[in-house]
């Protein structure tokens, strides 16, 4: 793609994944991703356009935290570090909501990158992925969100999902359980949805032929 259209705001809030998956939160920086590939920090993304159009708003949108887009991707991407209890999966919902509701602005546009870009979600339902990393040592099996019960419900009575995950246990890497409910926006909002622990999404990359 021709980067030398890249628009400014874009061009501000580019960074490495690595960059973007950095949680300020603890005592030490942590990182969860050590990937140099360029994506766009949509936290960053968000408070220009809040700044800009969204004067005397008292409260500002939700966002993920990185927008990835290359040859063959146009994805978000939301970094949870922490532990996921309920309240934090409403939170994560809320964000993907919102942060969809921003791309599709034209102040966002991406058809500089991505010339068929269509600002509607037929377009994101055939074209854009969802993806959460999330930490697997403060994923607790045993003590599941309401939303992560009621999507494997879900998925396990789908059969074709169910081969699907069948055969991932096979073929580790591929595409396996949807976890924190969001598999009800794969085939609506997005054509694919995933979640992943940092290893799992590491390797996602490696498999995409993203060169670190």
């Amino acid at each position: 793609r021709d980067m030398g259209k890249i628009p400014k705001v874009f061009e501000a809030c580019q960074k490495s994944l690595r960059e973007i998956s950095c949680d300020t939160s603890q005592k030490r920086n942590e990182y969860m991703c050590s990937s140099a590939l360029p994506a766009f920090d949509f936290d960053a993304m968000k408070e220009w356009y809040a700044e800009t159009y969204l004067h005397g708003l008292s409260m500002t949108p939700c966002s993920n935290d990185a927008l990835w887009l290359n040859e063959n991707h146009i994805a978000f991407i939301e970094f949870k570090n922490g532990k996921i209890d309920g309240l934090e999966n409403n939170k994560i919902i809320f964000k993907l909501y919102d942060s969809l509701l921003l791309l599709l602005d034209e102040k966002l546009d991406v058809s500089w990158f991505q010339e068929d870009f269509k600002p509607n979600i037929s377009y994101t339902r055939e074209h854009m992925d969802y993806i959460l990393v999330y930490n697997k040592e403060k994923f607790d099996k045993n003590n599941l969100t309401p939303q992560t019960r009621r999507g494997k419900e879900r998925q396990l009575q789908d059969s074709s999902h169910r081969t699907l995950m069948y055969k991932t246990l096979r073929n580790l890497g591929k595409k396996s359980l949807i976890l924190f409910g969001l598999d009800r926006f794969e085939g609506y909002l997005f054509h694919r949805v995933y979640t992943m622990d940092q290893v799992e999404f590491e390797n996602y990359l490696l498999d995409c032929g993203v060169n670190f």
